[in-house]
């Protein structure tokens, strides 16, 4: 039996404490033999309840690891397999010598949320579940967890708690460094259309068509071309709201497409979604972070007892090895976890969780430093066959297919072809398998894969897997880089504040070059909800055109399209001669929506139905300091700050101000609107012409804040933000955590630490190597 090595053992000296916990580790144990058996699996033997109590305490009082298994709560479709998994792992646990304590932590699903008051807490919940599991593991005195995670918060503020715990234990009460592993959730496969729907959907399309609307009738048709998920159902609502306003679908038709979507979306086992959002893209920097076996880094389903066994055996391998405490393991696998999301490109949420997690690691870091780190190691863009289409298995169900069937090493694959690519990942960060070295060099498959059956049943192979011998209609990370740059980049700018964050990668290569250096005019809406209202009109476009006058079209149109002939068209004509050759910019602006004032919330439904608008998606730029989800497309930046109501320039935009924006510069600023309208050229404003912007509509702004001021009192007062909080650059970090995070992540000593580690080194391209 495993025995922890402690300077203060609670359970040998506190007789209180262990007449007590004995009682929920025995209810733990026999719930989970009877749920097992419930669902007509095998689950061992157990003691009756008095010897099963009384075996507790002689374990406790001998120093076995105590070890908490994390699940999230119920409700949340990722942890709906949870009480399966975290049963199967705590009798796994009890037989191998260990005690096994059930914690159960609070998990909002964006998805649900979207567009509802919990939305406002969805990033506070991330404080709260690292708050929850912080006080539990200290409360009851673990020694070491083992962390089912799944998605949008719920990962990184497990991550964030575990870590600030591992310092305490390690820095204030003076014991060894504690240890963890994750267990992300399977992969929520999209589904299909229901069969009947199709053809009445492409009849509706024939119909908008046959009306001039051919717009929505190409919505639709991709709507059809995509797997079906939440984001999906959501995409077609907006083009059925769109619908029902030309008076093409009654409400009836309209109400009972959506709830037979809603139905075929998703599948009872749960599971995190497989679209490239936070779930999905939490659990790759997980990996990277060195905390996941590599068996379980990706399942289409819950693990079974084989993975669970393995799992279990890896975490107990870990116990009294400080070289893999978990303070240790997270700090000097920060940079490659940061790669990592950097080269799949995925939520932009994780530029703001990052520097979370240092600070309740006990360092300050932000945006900046996560993009200075990312362009001085020339990270390139790896995941370029990522396609949610529906007649294609490159979504993460098929990633995860190809992880558990061998055919890719998932994260490994990644970080080894970024190694290739030049990339200073730091081969010898720990892992809980082992080194990076060891895993990506080596190329150990996990015992459970097998590449080939001629190479024989139960043996463990070991071979470097390339992203290459995935068949490429199938292909999903690349082996050599598809774009120099990453995907997700930091913009600054008078017309943005401080920062805002970028997904350049959910732009095509046609797109970078359409939306690169052009004029675009505000469209200002104060707030996600009148933002919903206003895209989802099936007038937006024309409506938007009222607030912009002759001259200042006529300036855009010159500055964006200088090959397109002069025009004598005016008005309307103008401005609908401007969308239809696609002249014309605009950015619209979702101001109000930051952490302090409404929680930070996704505005995804308006992103969407932005994206998702195959008229407008072609002229329109999104700034908002709220955030998105990681599906955003397009030129889409996010995280503004200061945001609005912190007194953020984004507080004071209003329709027609001029903005240019430069993509590969990495700005966007507001321009001299009687210079664009004279045609005495395009000129940023100064500083000073900035201050007097915001000095000539301070009235404007008072009148805004108003409004914020109730949207955030709506708010009740234990989930709202701190307007102590640090900025969405610094991850929106609680004042107190912030407060104690007295170092600096010093991230050029561990590039330089990474640079040392694949100095001299030269890939083997043979596929296996001795063990």
């Amino acid at each position: 039996m495993v025995k922890v090595e402690r300077r203060r053992h609670h359970y040998r000296e506190e007789v209180q404490g262990i007449a007590l916990l004995h009682v929920g580790i025995a209810a733990f144990l026999l719930d989970s033999v009877t749920f097992l058996q419930g669902m007509g699996e095998t689950a061992p033997a157990l003691p009756p309840a008095t010897d099963l109590q009384r075996e507790i305490v002689d374990r406790l009082r001998e120093g076995a690891p105590l070890v908490a298994v994390v699940g999230g709560s119920g409700d949340h479709p990722a942890h709906a397999a949870d009480r399966y998994s975290m049963s199967r792992i705590a009798l796994s646990l009890w037989e191998r010598g260990a005690i096994p304590g059930a914690l159960y932590l609070n998990a909002v699903c964006d998805g649900v949320a979207q567009s509802m008051p919990g939305m406002r807490m969805s990033l506070w919940s991330r404080s709260s579940t690292a708050t929850a599991l912080i006080t539990q593991l200290l409360g009851h005195g673990y020694d070491a967890l083992i962390a089912l995670t799944s998605c949008d918060k719920h990962p990184l503020g497990v991550l964030a708690g575990a870590a600030q715990w591992a310092r305490w234990q390690a820095e204030h009460l003076n014991e060894p460094e504690p240890w963890m592993v994750c267990l992300p959730a399977h992969v929520l496969e999209g589904g299909q259309v229901p069969r009947e729907l199709v053809p009445e959907i492409r009849l509706l399309a024939r119909k908008a068509q046959n009306h001039g609307h051919e717009s929505l009738a190409e919505d639709l048709e991709f709507n059809l071309s995509q797997k079906l998920q939440c984001i999906t159902v959501q995409a077609f609502q907006g083009a059925f709201g769109r619908l029902s306003q030309l008076g093409l679908m009654d409400e009836a038709t309209k109400d009972r497409y959506e709830r037979r979507l809603g139905v075929a979306a998703s599948r009872h086992t749960g599971g995190t979604c497989e679209f490239r959002g936070t779930g999905t893209t939490d659990r790759l920097p997980l990996v990277a972070y060195g905390l996941v076996p590599p068996s379980v880094q990706a399942d289409p389903g819950p693990p079974n007892a084989e993975q669970v066994n393995e799992v279990v055996d890896t975490f107990l391998g870990l116990a009294n090895r400080p070289e893999v405490g978990l303070r240790h393991l997270i700090h000097e696998n920060s940079l490659n976890a940061l790669y990592v999301h950097a080269a799949m490109s995925g939520s932009t949420n994780n530029m703001m969780h990052m520097p979370f997690v240092h600070a309740y690691l006990g360092y300050r870091s932000s945006i900046f430093d996560l993009d200075a780190a990312i362009r001085e190691s020339q990270v390139p863009y790896m995941m370029p066959g990522f396609s949610l289409r529906a007649d294609q298995d490159r979504g993460f169900a098929g990633f995860a297919r190809q992880c558990c069937s061998g055919a890719s090493g998932g994260v490994d694959t990644l970080m080894r072809h970024l190694v290739e690519a030049g990339v200073p990942v730091n081969l010898d960060a720990p892992t809980v398998s082992g080194t990076w070295r060891e895993r990506i060099m080596e190329g150990r498959l996990p015992s459970n894969q097998k590449h080939s059956p001629s190479e024989g049943e139960g043996n463990s192979l070991f071979r470097i897997i390339s992203a290459d011998e995935v068949p490429e209609s199938q292909r999903i990370l690349s082996s050599t880089p598809a774009r120099d740059t990453s995907g997700t980049q930091v913009f600054t700018g008078s017309a943005i504040g401080n920062s805002a964050v970028l997904k350049i990668s959910g732009l095509s290569r046609k797109e970078l070059v359409a939306f690169e250096d052009k004029i675009a005019l505000v469209v200002f809406l104060a707030g996600e909800d009148e933002a919903a209202d206003a895209i989802g009109d099936v007038a937006f476009l024309e409506k938007m055109g009222a607030a912009f006058s002759d001259e200042r079209l006529l300036a855009v149109r010159r500055y964006n399209s200088p090959d397109l002939a002069d025009t004598d068209l005016r008005g309307a004509e103008l401005y609908e001669q401007m969308v239809e050759e696609r002249s014309l910019r605009v950015v619209v602006v979702i101001g109000g929506e930051g952490p302090v004032s409404d929680g930070m919330p996704e505005v995804h439904k308006p992103q969407d139905w932005v994206s998702k608008n195959h008229r407008l998606a072609p002229l329109a730029y999104l700034l908002t300091d709220a955030r998105f989800s990681g599906t955003n497309y397009g030129p889409a930046f996010g995280h503004a700050e200061p945001e609005a109501f912190l007194g953020g320039i984004v507080g004071y935009l209003q329709a027609g101000d001029p903005v240019l924006v430069r993509l590969d510069e990495r700005r966007m600023d507001l321009v001299d609107p009687a210079a664009l309208d004279e045609g005495r050229g395009v000129h940023p404003l100064s500083l000073e012409s900035v201050a007097a912007l915001r000095n000539d509509r301070a009235g404007l702004y008072a009148e805004r804040m108003k409004e914020w001021t109730v949207r955030r009192a709506a708010i009740p007062p234990s989930v709202r933000i701190s307007t102590q909080s640090t900025t969405a650059a610094e991850g929106v970090v609680p004042p107190e955590v912030w407060e104690a995070a007295d170092r600096t992540w010093d991230w050029r000593r561990l590039m330089e630490e990474g640079r040392e580690s694949v100095q001299d080194l030269s890939l083997q391209e043979t596929d296996r190597v001795p063990a």
